[in-house]
Parts: C-alpha cells; structure tokens; sequence
C-alpha cells in the first residue's frame, strides 16, 4: 500500500470504517482484500486540482462552462415552471444511496 508510515491494522480499521459509511458491506473481506481497495481508491487514482471537488475547481476549464449553465437553467425553471415548494423534505425518508438506480427500492 502507499501508506507506510501507518500499523496496517490501524488502516484496515480506518479503510473499512470509511467504506462502511457508504453502506458497503466489508466485514466479509480479508485484510488483504481491504489493502487492494484502499490501494485502488488512494493510491492509483488519479487526482487532477479542480476535479470539480474541492476548493480549487475553478482551476477546471469545464468548471466554467458546467456552474454558469446550472444557474441559467435554474433561473429559467424559476421563469416557465416555478417550484411549488423550495423546502427539501427530509422528514422520515430514507434517500437511496446505491450506485445503481436498479440498487434501490
């Protein structure tokens, strides 16, 4: 793994308590599993400043063209269709957060 300055242990506990806060069922795999994942997803993925993520997406050419749009296509929503309501529901509802739309009920 790309992180050696920790007790591997240690950062399988953290990997699978991190994957585990997006509902990915981990307990069934062996520490060596675990290590290839987090290999995978902090080591051998490739991370570009503006990746429209963080702070500095700006930096992103299609930053420029992706923002400015959304708004005018809120506005326009605003103009032809407005919103019954701006306030977002959250009252007892459970929002699925499978990756696949077939994933959820």
């Amino acid at each position: 793994t790309c992180n050696k300055a920790e007790d591997p242990d240690t950062f399988v506990r953290k990997i699978k308590n991190s994957l585990s806060q997006w509902e990915i069922e981990v307990e069934n795999y062996d520490n060596a599993t675990i290590m290839e994942i987090a290999d995978i997803i902090l080591c051998d993925t490739t991370y570009w400043p503006g990746d429209q993520f963080e702070a500095a997406s700006p930096v992103e050419a299609s930053f420029w063209s992706i923002h400015p749009t959304l708004d005018r296509l809120l506005q326009y929503k605003e103009l032809v269709f407005p919103f019954k309501s701006r306030v977002w529901d959250t009252s007892g509802q459970k929002y699925c957060t499978a990756v696949s739309s077939t994933d959820c009920p």
